[in-house]
């Protein structure tokens, strides 16, 4: 019984031990003192030079990355700029397309994931499906061939290309 009792306080201890730590665990870690009054806060951001149009103030170049500068997303704006968008998501590098129709019983559907700004064709991934529906409001739907994704994204990749070329002559 005694041995038990051993072993329980043991197992008591060692979560309480594992949390101890040496003052070296800390080295490199400097405590910084936030106000907890919300004006003292507001002047130290001040005083350090922050604020909602301090970067109206800074002079020198920026860096930034909006969907302006990516001729990949561009391009492919462009490119659907006939068929409505349900969805676009520039930081998700996603853009869903509505279903389209010209009329007719047949009607597209387009996904365009973004895997990296790169121009390059693996950049995109592209997937076209197509609904077809008949008089009775019976619908199927099935995922377009690769014919049709491969015309689309040499569009959106030729359109790219121009939008990059056009880029280097004006910083020239």
């Amino acid at each position: 019984m005694k041995l038990q009792i051993k072993y329980f306080i043991i197992i008591l201890i060692m979560p309480l031990l594992a949390f101890c730590s040496n003052k070296d665990d800390n080295i490199g870690v400097k405590k910084k003192r936030v106000p907890v009054n919300a004006s003292e806060r507001a002047q130290q951001a001040v005083d350090k030079g922050g604020g909602l149009l301090d970067a109206l103030n800074k002079k020198g170049n920026t860096t930034f990355d909006f969907a302006t500068s990516n001729p990949l997303w561009r391009a492919t704006i462009d490119s659907l700029q006939d068929i409505p968008l349900a969805n676009v998501d520039y930081s998700g590098g996603i853009i869903l397309t509505d279903w389209y129709s010209k009329g007719g019983s047949e009607s597209i559907k387009i996904n365009v994931n973004f895997v990296s700004s790169e121009l390059k064709t693996s950049s995109i991934v592209l997937n076209a499906f197509k609904k077809t529906c008949n008089p009775n409001s019976d619908c199927k739907i099935e995922k377009l061939d690769n014919e049709f994704s491969y015309k689309l994204k040499e569009k959106i990749f030729a359109k790219a290309r121009q939008i990059e070329i056009e880029k280097q002559k004006k910083t020239k």
